[in-house]
Order: C-alpha cells, then sequence, then structure tokens
C-alpha cells in the first residue's frame, strides 16, 4: 500500500480488527430510471433483431457506453447531457436512417425525449440524497465520498460540510481507513474488493433504484457445504444491510453487445486437447451473419481488392475491418501447401519430413523443460535474440517453414552438415514453392470470379462459388467485420473454418 510502514500497519490493524456496518440506499429518479430503461430495451432489441448489423452494434455500444457513466455522476445533468451533445446528435443521426425506421419509432425517440428534459435539470440526484443524509447525522471529520470517475472538483459542499471526493483507486492508495464512506454507484457498478474490504467504520452505497444494491456473500466452498451454510471470513464483524433486488450495472448495462460468444468460441479452441506441434496461432475474425473465423498469423491469405477486383495476397497483420477474405469453404487451411506439392512434385514429402526434424527436437524440449525455460536458453546461451516464447509457438507449428535464425537453431541441435543442408534446402524449396503457390491461386480465383460478386456482397456480406480449376473447391468471399489484436493458439483444423456464433 501506499505511504509509510506504520501507517500501513495501522491501516492493516483497522481494516481486520474494527466491526463495518454497510448500507444501501436507494434513490428514486424517474428520469433517470425511464432513461437507464430505455437504454437497456434499446440493446436488448439490437441484440434480438439485429444481430448480424455490426455496425448498429458498435454504435449503440458506443451511445450506451456513454450514457452508462450518468449513474455515477454528481455533475447536474444539464451539465452531463450538454457535455455529451456531439455523441448524442451523431448517435439521433445514425439510427434515423430508413433502415432503422421502426427501431428509431419505437426505442430511439422515447430517449430523445427523455434527453431532452434531463438537458434543463440543474440538478443531482445523488448530490440532493448526500445532502439529506449529512443533515441527520453528526459526523463532520474523516467523510468521504468515493467516485468511479474522475473528477474536477476535490471537495463538495454539503450540507453545511466540506468533504473530499476520491477516485476509488485514489482513495486506496491514500491508505485511509475512514468513519463514512459514501459509495456513488451500487456495489455491482465498482471491482469486487469493495464488496470484500471495508475502509470505514460505515460504508453506504448510494444506487438508482432500478439497479441491485446489495452485497451477495460468496460461499467459499460451496462444493463442499450445503448453500445455506457460510464460509467466508471476509465479512467476519461486518454487518449487513438487506440492501435491494434490481438489474445487474455490469450484465445488463455494461456488457457490450455480442461479445460473449466470441470470447467462449475462443476459449473452448484453446482448450481443445490437440498436440503442441498441430496449433497455429489466428486471429478471431467476425465476417457475416455473425459467424466468426480464424485466421492464421503465420501464413498469407488471399483478399479481394475493392477497387480493382483482383485477388492478391496479404499478411494476416495487415487485416483491417473492412478487408474482404477469399478462402476455401472446406480445409482452406490446406490450399497453399496442396497446390505448392503440386509444384515441388515427388520431393514435396520428402522435404517436408526434413523441416518436420528440427521441429521435433524443439516440440520435445518444450515439452520436457517448459517453453519458458527453452526460450530463456536459446536468448541467453545461444544468442538467438528472436526466440521468444511467441515465437517458438509459431515454429513449431505446421506453417513455419524458413525461421530467420534456422541455421543457428540447427546448430543448437546438434545436426551435422549434411543434415543441415538437407534441411535448408528443403525449408528454401518449400517457401519458393509456397509463393509460386500463392500466386497461382490468387491468378485463377481472378479469373473465376463472377461480375455479379459486387451486388451479391452488397447484399449479404459474403459471396461464394464453385471453383472449376481446384477440383471443384466451393470458395468463400467474406467481408471482415471485426478482426482482434491478440492471437489465439488453436488447431489447424480449425482455421479459416466458419463458425455460427
Amino acid at each position: 500500500m501506499h505511504g509509510n510502514r506504520r501507517v500501513n500497519l495501522e491501516l492493516v490493524n483497522q481494516l481486520y480488527v474494527t466491526p463495518n456496518t454497510v448500507d444501501f440506499v436507494q434513490i428514486s429518479d424517474p428520469l433517470i430510471l425511464e432513461l437507464i430503461e430505455g437504454i437497456r430495451r434499446l440493446k436488448i432489441e439490437v441484440n434480438l433483431y439485429f444481430e448480424q448489423d455490426l455496425l448498429l452494434l458498435e454504435e449503440v455500444d458506443i451511445f450506451s457506453k456513454k450514457f452508462k457513466k450518468i449513474v455515477g455522476v454528481i455533475d447536474n445533468y444539464s451539465s452531463f447531457i450538454r457535455a455529451n451533445e456531439t455523441n448524442i446528435r451523431r448517435f439521433f443521426k445514425f439510427t434515423s436512417a430508413s433502415i432503422y425506421k421502426e427501431l428509431f419509432e419505437s426505442y430511439i425517440k422515447p430517449i430523445i425525449k427523455i434527453l431532452k428534459k434531463l438537458k434543463y435539470e440543474v440538478r443531482n440526484a445523488y448530490m440532493e440524497k448526500l445532502e439529506e443524509i449529512l443533515k441527520d447525522h453528526n459526523e463532520i471529520n474523516n467523510v468521504f465520498v468515493i467516485s468511479r470517475h474522475q473528477l474536477k472538483e476535490k471537495i463538495l459542499h454539503i450540507a453545511d460540510q466540506e468533504i473530499k471526493i476520491f477516485k476509488e483507486c485514489d482513495f486506496i492508495n491514500e491508505s485511509i481507513f475512514a468513519t463514512h464512506l459514501f459509495f456513488i454507484g451500487t456495489p455491482s457498478y465498482y471491482d469486487r474488493k469493495f464488496s470484500e474490504v471495508f475502509y470505514s467504520k460505515k460504508t453506504t452505497f448510494l444506487g438508482y433504484s432500478c439497479f441491485e444494491n446489495k452485497i451477495v456473500k460468496r460461499n467459499a466452498f460451496s462444493n463442499l457445504v450445503t448453500n445455506q451454510e457460510v464460509i467466508n471470513t471476509n465479512y467476519k464483524d461486518v454487518i449487513l444491510g438487506k440492501g435491494f433486488n434490481g438489474i445487474n450495472f455490469k450484465t445488463e448495462i455494461e456488457k457490450p453487445l455480442g461479445s460473449r460468444d466470441q470470447e467462449k468460441l475462443a476459449k473452448e479452441l484453446e482448450e481443445k486437447s490437440v498436440p503442441l506441434g498441430e496449433k497455429v496461432p489466428a486471429k478471431l475474425a467476425i465476417i457475416s451473419n455473425k459467424c466468426s473465423i480464424f485466421i492464421p498469423v503465420d501464413q498469407k491469405v488471399n483478399v479481394l481488392d475493392r477497387e480493382s477486383f483482383k485477388v492478391i495476397q496479404r499478411d494476416t497483420k495487415q487485416l483491417v475491418k473492412g478487408a474482404l477474405l477469399v478462402f476455401r469453404s472446406h480445409n482452406g487451411s490446406t490450399l497453399i501447401r496442396e497446390v505448392a506439392d503440386q509444384i515441388i512434385g515427388e520431393k514435396a514429402a520428402y522435404y517436408r519430413s526434413n523441416i518436420e526434424k528440427w521441429k521435433e527436437k524443439l516440440r520435445m524440449n518444450i515439452k520436457k523443460k517448459g517453453i519458458g525455460k527453452v526460450s530463456t536458453i536459446l536468448v541467453k546461451k545461444y544468442g538467438i535474440s528472436s526466440a521468444t516464447e511467441n515465437n517458438l509457438k509459431n515454429w513449431i507449428s505446421v506453417y513455419s517453414i524458413r525461421p530467420k535464425y534456422l541455421g543457428e537453431i540447427l546448430n543448437v541441435f546438434n545436426f551435422n552438415e549434411e543434415e543441415k543442408n538437407e534441411i535448408i534446402l528443403s525449408a528454401n524449396s518449400i517457401f519458393r514453392a509456397h509463393i509460386s503457390a500463392g500466386h497461382k491461386i490468387s491468378q485463377s480465383l481472378m479469373e473465376e470470379i463472377n461480375i455479379n460478386l459486387e451486388n451479391s456482397l452488397d447484399e449479404n456480406g459474403y459471396y461464394k462459388f464453385e471453383s472449376k480449376v481446384f477440383s471443384g473447391a466451393a470458395f468463400n468471399i467474406e467481408e471482415i467485420k471485426q478482426i482482434s489484436n491478440k492471437s489465439y493458439l488453436v488447431s489447424e483444423e480449425d482455421v479459416l473454418k466458419i463458425f455460427k456464433t
């Protein structure tokens, strides 16, 4: 904790010895309650009936993210609305388009009506409630207000008192044990730690009456005892008020639209039981019909240029929202390898078995010592500076052909000169064949794309066609609606494969 050792020890003693009381206060403000309910209903409607319109999902998320802050501010409503007027007008202009006519009439207009009223409300229900509470209390010293947001004012003038207000993290850094803390917002509005450790003799959570405003004790050993019993020492000597039911801020208001399914999918595929060498790093992209696809990081992919309608190759790291991805509908990740092997001819299997020799030794070392230790050894002992953990994962994948430090890696694993020459020759041959295969695929696909492509993309967001060149294989052209910055380690069989989410 922040501060000197003596102060910290005193704080720790107070935290775990002093009895605490936690109260929950409801604030009923009709306009705020209407606004929150309006935003909640809008998100539900969009999630249910506009799940494929990722642009609308994004705009609604931006709008709700801005206005979720109103449940945690102490500025008067007029100032808050006027400060965000540009964002309000932008959102309303976007949703007034004819394609959203019914949504606008039923769900957007009611929100506009509420915001117009709040624009002239020079007051704040939190401040009114604090005034009311403090007038009835004699506490003057060591009373503080906690906010989730950064505030210009550091002192609040309430009920003839001057009370300091802190942003949550700043208060913890001060190492203060207070007489009374007032939280602007319900427990679910704040980090879980404020529901388990209490930095004052008395804590009061102020929350609008539509929200759940209570603390539910966690059963630390729920698998060993019945649900009626509670084993949790966090609440020893803590008297919790009954609290109030309502909507949960984090799940109902704060959670982005359509985010859970993609995250769950990525986690499931990463946890899939597959040998390490068969996993490849890939980025997760959202495409049409709210489907998802994993795009390999270490392999160039085909994209369609919007201006020239030419099929070109791009590194995955160059892909952005709006790019048109071209891939085979089934086993898309193996197409370049198959064409490359045709170009190489009868030696293809021999070359590929050669480049597996050093990968297998690297995999065995990682399995035996752990990827972190192997990385450290290669960097510090052998001077292979690029042997980071992430790069090691890339090198042992099926897509890896010719790492920059291949010669040095072969020396580390004691390959003799003849073996080294054969492996490097094989790697160079496969590398050149992959480049040729990429050009061949791009050229062939370009000749097969139908002139009706543009209309189909505009109407459906994707385009499919049967190939005459590649053994009748089917191909998809999909617009990338969103692509992750993070890479996931997934099975090779799961890349360039469409997942319904």
